[in-house]
């Protein structure tokens, strides 16, 4: 059931440019900062954050779960499915902000291309500081990195242990993205070990869907290094992937070339959608493998 859920709601996010994950990141970030300034013990207390901000919401899902299991002859709970991946899985906002993006900088509008990524809530450090070249290969690299945790890592968790994953693995992501001076250092513990074993899945999907040798010589080091993060295994297994137009730091090229900066964003774009795929191939295989089983 999970998979059949799972490919109607990405096709429906992706039909119908959906924002519902962005409205859930908007109300979870407001939850947590209602917490933070009404009670203090939340400010001064990690384990009681983590109870706040991740277990009372999941076990308040896993209590729904249960008790909508056999009410309509588990419609009810197959509802309950639907609708958080609806809130958690995508962003249907990104697809369209990445072709604006793209279109501003075939045109050279690159102040107008950055304001476009931060409408879209891709974020890039130092940005003003940044040259044209500088700015667009760390706009390649957060693109790659958000699809990752709004499409890739929720489908991770929620195939692992259903609806309960896919919360787990957004909440986390909101408060880990935007911490505030109460955020906790377990925090980012946490969000970094949810996110170890789908990067390095994707990464190897990258392989598969790209150049291979590529991408294994770029980012084996660090898919067996514990301590590597998500942005810096998939950065250099796409990097290494993608073997026409590849993604290189700009100190490691000449000058800018606009066509091809258009043609690199193009070709993530694509190995992203290759490596879904493969997902959805994989996941297809191993559901039908346990029904026989």
């Amino acid at each position: 059931m999970k998979f059949l859920v799972l490919l109607l709601t990405y096709i429906m996010q992706k039909r119908l440019n959906l924002t519902l994950s962005r409205r859930h990141d908007q109300w979870a970030k407001s939850f947590l900062t209602f917490f933070e300034l009404r009670l203090p013990v939340v400010r001064n207390s990690a384990p009681f954050y983590l109870l706040i901000a991740l277990a009372a919401p999941a076990l308040a899902l896993f209590i729904v779960l249960r008790l909508t299991e056999d009410v309509f002859f588990g419609f009810l709970t197959l509802f309950v499915h639907i609708v958080m991946l609806f809130l958690c899985l995508g962003c249907g906002f990104l697809k369209q902000s990445i072709d604006i993006y793209l279109q501003q900088w075939r045109e050279g509008r690159f102040q107008s291309a950055f304001r476009t990524l931060e409408e879209a809530e891709i974020h890039i450090d130092d940005a003003q500081n940044m040259s044209p070249a500088q700015l667009h290969y760390a706009a390649c690299s957060q693109y790659l990195y958000q699809t990752f945790v709004r499409y890739f890592m929720v489908i991770f968790w929620y195939m692992a242990i259903g609806p309960v994953g896919a919360l787990l693995a957004r909440l986390a992501h909101v408060a880990g993205r935007d911490p505030s001076v109460y955020v906790p250092q377990q925090m980012t513990t946490v969000y970094k070990a949810l996110e170890w074993i789908p990067s390095r899945l994707l990464a190897l999907s990258f392989a598969l869907a790209g150049n291979f040798g590529g991408a294994i010589k770029h980012s084996a080091n660090d898919m067996i290094d514990p301590h590597a993060d998500a942005f810096t295994v998939l950065r250099k297994a796409a990097g290494g992937a993608v073997e026409i137009y590849p993604l290189a730091a700009p100190s490691e090229r000449e000058g800018q070339d606009v066509a091809l900066e258009v043609k690199q964003m193009c070709a993530i774009r694509d190995l992203l959608n290759r490596a879904m795929i493969i997902w959805f191939i994989l996941i297809a295989l191993l559901t039908v493998a346990g029904h026989m089983g």
